[in-house]
Protein backbone atom coordinates (compact mmCIF):
# COMPACT_ATOMS: atom_id res chain seq x y z
CA UNK A 1 0.00 0.00 0.00
CA UNK A 2 2.42 2.59 0.81
CA UNK A 3 4.34 2.07 -2.11
CA UNK A 4 1.45 2.69 -4.63
CA UNK A 5 0.67 5.48 -2.11
CA UNK A 6 4.19 6.96 -2.06
CA UNK A 7 4.48 7.40 -6.12
CA UNK A 8 2.54 11.02 -5.35
CA UNK A 9 3.06 11.30 -2.14
CA UNK A 10 6.34 12.05 0.52
CA UNK A 11 7.00 8.89 2.49
CA UNK A 12 5.51 10.60 5.50
CA UNK A 13 2.44 10.91 4.09
CA UNK A 14 2.84 7.28 2.53
CA UNK A 15 3.54 5.85 5.97
CA UNK A 16 0.79 7.90 7.44
CA UNK A 17 -2.50 6.91 5.56
CA UNK A 18 -1.27 3.64 5.46
CA UNK A 19 -1.03 3.11 9.19
CA UNK A 20 -4.68 4.79 9.48
CA UNK A 21 -5.92 1.58 7.84
CA UNK A 22 -3.92 -0.76 9.80
CA UNK A 23 -4.43 0.25 12.80
CA UNK A 24 -6.54 -2.05 14.96
CA UNK A 25 -8.39 0.64 16.90
CA UNK A 26 -9.76 1.28 13.57
CA UNK A 27 -10.30 -1.90 11.68
CA UNK A 28 -14.60 -1.76 12.02
CA UNK A 29 -14.42 1.13 10.46
CA UNK A 30 -11.93 0.55 7.67
CA UNK A 31 -13.42 -2.37 6.94
CA UNK A 32 -16.89 -0.87 6.96
CA UNK A 33 -15.73 2.05 4.17
CA UNK A 34 -13.79 -0.89 1.99
CA UNK A 35 -17.80 -2.49 2.03
CA UNK A 36 -19.13 0.64 0.54
CA UNK A 37 -16.26 1.45 -1.70
CA UNK A 38 -16.94 -2.35 -3.45
CA UNK A 39 -20.47 -1.45 -3.72
CA UNK A 40 -19.78 2.49 -5.56
CA UNK A 41 -17.48 0.75 -7.62
CA UNK A 42 -20.00 -2.24 -8.28
CA UNK A 43 -22.71 0.46 -8.83
CA UNK A 44 -20.32 2.40 -11.36
CA UNK A 45 -17.36 0.74 -12.65
CA UNK A 46 -15.99 3.75 -14.45
CA UNK A 47 -15.45 5.38 -11.40
CA UNK A 48 -11.89 5.85 -12.00
CA UNK A 49 -11.68 6.33 -15.69
CA UNK A 50 -14.34 8.48 -15.70
CA UNK A 51 -12.61 11.10 -13.10
CA UNK A 52 -9.38 11.04 -15.09
CA UNK A 53 -11.17 11.51 -18.60
CA UNK A 54 -13.16 14.63 -16.80
CA UNK A 55 -10.31 16.26 -15.49
CA UNK A 56 -7.38 15.30 -17.95
CA UNK A 57 -9.66 15.72 -21.13
CA UNK A 58 -11.97 18.47 -20.01
CA UNK A 59 -12.12 19.73 -23.97
CA UNK A 60 -14.51 18.16 -26.67
CA UNK A 61 -12.32 16.46 -29.32
CA UNK A 62 -8.89 16.93 -26.92
CA UNK A 63 -6.52 13.67 -26.69
CA UNK A 64 -5.03 14.36 -24.23
CA UNK A 65 -5.15 10.57 -23.14
CA UNK A 66 -3.24 8.11 -24.87
CA UNK A 67 -2.47 4.33 -24.31
CA UNK A 68 1.13 4.67 -23.06
CA UNK A 69 0.16 6.66 -19.95
CA UNK A 70 -3.25 6.40 -18.90
CA UNK A 71 -3.16 2.87 -17.28
CA UNK A 72 -0.88 4.24 -14.91
CA UNK A 73 -2.50 7.64 -13.98
CA UNK A 74 -5.65 5.87 -13.51
CA UNK A 75 -4.15 2.94 -11.08
CA UNK A 76 -2.39 6.20 -9.32
CA UNK A 77 -5.90 8.00 -9.39
CA UNK A 78 -7.45 4.82 -7.86
CA UNK A 79 -4.76 4.10 -5.58
CA UNK A 80 -4.94 7.83 -3.77
CA UNK A 81 -9.13 7.76 -3.96
CA UNK A 82 -9.29 4.06 -2.34
CA UNK A 83 -7.14 5.60 0.62
CA UNK A 84 -8.41 8.83 0.95
CA UNK A 85 -12.28 7.13 0.45
CA UNK A 86 -11.12 4.19 3.00
CA UNK A 87 -9.66 6.86 5.43
CA UNK A 88 -13.65 8.38 5.94
CA UNK A 89 -13.90 11.21 2.91
CA UNK A 90 -17.07 10.72 0.73
CA UNK A 91 -16.98 9.95 -2.31
CA UNK A 92 -16.65 14.20 -3.63
CA UNK A 93 -14.13 14.71 -1.33
CA UNK A 94 -11.83 11.56 -1.96
CA UNK A 95 -11.99 12.26 -5.70
CA UNK A 96 -10.58 16.19 -5.63
CA UNK A 97 -7.87 15.21 -2.76
CA UNK A 98 -6.96 12.05 -5.56
CA UNK A 99 -7.32 14.57 -8.25
CA UNK A 100 -4.93 17.01 -6.00
CA UNK A 101 -2.32 14.83 -5.53
CA UNK A 102 -1.76 12.72 -8.87
CA UNK A 103 -1.66 16.40 -10.23
CA UNK A 104 1.54 17.51 -8.24
CA UNK A 105 3.37 14.98 -10.72
CA UNK A 106 0.82 14.50 -13.47
CA UNK A 107 0.29 17.52 -16.19
CA UNK A 108 -0.41 18.03 -19.64
CA UNK A 109 2.65 18.36 -22.12
CA UNK A 110 3.52 19.91 -25.33
CA UNK A 111 7.62 19.27 -25.63
CA UNK A 112 7.15 17.16 -29.05
CA UNK A 113 4.36 18.95 -30.14
CA UNK A 114 1.20 17.22 -29.89
CA UNK A 115 -0.59 17.86 -26.34
CA UNK A 116 -0.39 14.86 -24.21
CA UNK A 117 -0.87 13.78 -20.20
CA UNK A 118 2.24 12.61 -18.56
CA UNK A 119 4.13 12.27 -15.41
CA UNK A 120 7.25 14.05 -14.66
CA UNK A 121 6.76 16.55 -17.59
CA UNK A 122 9.81 18.55 -18.46
CA UNK A 123 8.65 21.41 -18.28
CA UNK A 124 9.02 21.59 -14.88
CA UNK A 125 12.25 20.57 -15.18
CA UNK A 126 14.32 21.21 -18.40
CA UNK A 127 13.39 25.16 -18.85
CA UNK A 128 15.89 27.17 -20.44
CA UNK A 129 15.08 31.01 -20.16
CA UNK A 130 11.62 29.94 -20.54
CA UNK A 131 11.87 28.11 -23.12
CA UNK A 132 11.21 24.25 -23.70
CA UNK A 133 10.64 24.29 -27.56
CA UNK A 134 14.11 23.38 -28.10
CA UNK A 135 13.51 19.88 -26.42
CA UNK A 136 11.07 18.08 -28.93
CA UNK A 137 13.83 18.95 -32.06
CA UNK A 138 16.19 17.47 -29.70
CA UNK A 139 14.60 14.15 -28.88
CA UNK A 140 13.63 13.18 -32.61
CA UNK A 141 17.40 14.01 -33.60
CA UNK A 142 18.62 11.86 -30.68
CA UNK A 143 16.40 8.73 -31.30
CA UNK A 144 17.37 9.17 -35.39
CA UNK A 145 20.82 8.97 -34.30
CA UNK A 146 20.84 6.25 -31.76
CA UNK A 147 17.68 4.29 -33.19
CA UNK A 148 17.11 1.71 -36.20
CA UNK A 149 13.59 1.76 -36.88
CA UNK A 150 11.24 -0.29 -39.27
CA UNK A 151 8.65 2.86 -39.84
CA UNK A 152 9.05 6.30 -40.49
CA UNK A 153 7.62 9.00 -37.63
CA UNK A 154 7.26 12.84 -37.37
CA UNK A 155 8.39 14.38 -33.93
CA UNK A 156 4.04 14.56 -32.85
CA UNK A 157 4.45 10.45 -32.69
CA UNK A 158 6.94 10.40 -30.02
CA UNK A 159 5.40 9.76 -26.50
CA UNK A 160 7.52 10.08 -23.54
CA UNK A 161 7.24 8.01 -20.47
CA UNK A 162 7.51 9.34 -17.23
CA UNK A 163 5.87 5.93 -14.81
CA UNK A 164 9.16 4.28 -14.03
CA UNK A 165 10.42 4.25 -10.66
CA UNK A 166 14.32 5.23 -12.44
CA UNK A 167 12.08 8.33 -13.86
CA UNK A 168 10.85 9.26 -10.34
CA UNK A 169 14.43 8.49 -8.92
CA UNK A 170 16.00 10.64 -11.21
CA UNK A 171 13.53 13.07 -11.41
CA UNK A 172 14.00 13.20 -7.38
CA UNK A 173 17.34 15.10 -8.55
CA UNK A 174 15.48 17.77 -10.78
CA UNK A 175 16.91 15.30 -13.96
CA UNK A 176 14.10 12.91 -15.20
CA UNK A 177 15.14 10.46 -18.08
CA UNK A 178 12.79 9.19 -19.96
CA UNK A 179 11.44 5.74 -21.63
CA UNK A 180 10.50 6.63 -25.24
CA UNK A 181 7.67 5.10 -27.47
CA UNK A 182 6.72 5.44 -30.77
CA UNK A 183 2.84 5.72 -31.46
CA UNK A 184 2.49 3.80 -35.11
CA UNK A 185 -1.05 2.26 -36.34
CA UNK A 186 -0.27 -0.51 -35.00
CA UNK A 187 0.21 0.57 -31.57
CA UNK A 188 2.80 2.03 -28.74
CA UNK A 189 6.47 1.37 -29.87
CA UNK A 190 8.83 1.26 -27.21
CA UNK A 191 12.38 1.99 -27.92
CA UNK A 192 13.44 -0.87 -25.15
CA UNK A 193 16.32 0.36 -23.18
CA UNK A 194 16.47 3.99 -24.51
CA UNK A 195 16.96 6.58 -21.49
CA UNK A 196 16.47 10.01 -22.68
CA UNK A 197 16.72 13.46 -20.47
CA UNK A 198 16.99 16.70 -22.70
CA UNK A 199 20.61 18.43 -22.85
CA UNK A 200 20.40 21.93 -21.05
CA UNK A 201 23.63 22.60 -21.85
CA UNK A 202 23.65 21.98 -25.47
CA UNK A 203 20.29 24.63 -25.44
CA UNK A 204 22.28 26.93 -22.93
CA UNK A 205 25.30 27.00 -25.35
CA UNK A 206 23.04 27.70 -28.67
CA UNK A 207 21.56 30.87 -26.62
CA UNK A 208 24.56 31.87 -25.67
CA UNK A 209 26.21 31.87 -28.86
CA UNK A 210 23.18 33.70 -30.57
CA UNK A 211 22.81 36.28 -27.96
CA UNK A 212 26.88 36.89 -28.76
CA UNK A 213 26.03 37.27 -32.82
CA UNK A 214 22.96 39.84 -32.07
CA UNK A 215 25.08 41.81 -29.90
CA UNK A 216 28.14 41.93 -32.04
CA UNK A 217 25.75 42.60 -35.22
CA UNK A 218 24.35 45.30 -32.86
CA UNK A 219 27.77 47.12 -32.26
CA UNK A 220 28.71 46.68 -35.54
CA UNK A 221 25.53 48.42 -37.23
CA UNK A 222 26.84 52.24 -35.79
CA UNK A 223 30.07 51.31 -37.70
CA UNK A 224 28.43 50.65 -40.63
CA UNK A 225 26.50 53.46 -40.45
CA UNK A 226 29.60 55.88 -40.04
CA UNK A 227 31.03 54.35 -43.30
CA UNK A 228 27.98 54.93 -45.16
CA UNK A 229 27.44 58.50 -43.59
CA UNK A 230 30.97 58.92 -45.55
CA UNK A 231 30.90 57.64 -48.54
CA UNK A 232 27.77 60.21 -48.88
CA UNK A 233 29.74 63.35 -47.88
Amino acid sequence: MVSELSSNLTPEEAVKLAREQTDPNNKARVEARQSQLKKQVKENPGIYSDAIDDEFDPIFGATLLDQANTPSLTKEYQAQFDAHYIAGMDEDNAKQKALQIVGRNWGESTVTGKSRVMKYRPEDYYSVAGNTDYIGDQLIKDIKINQILPFEFEKEDIVLMGTSAHTARTASTGQPEYLVAINTDKGIFPLSGFWWKPDMQAQIDIQTKQAQADVRKMREMPEKAKQIQIKGL
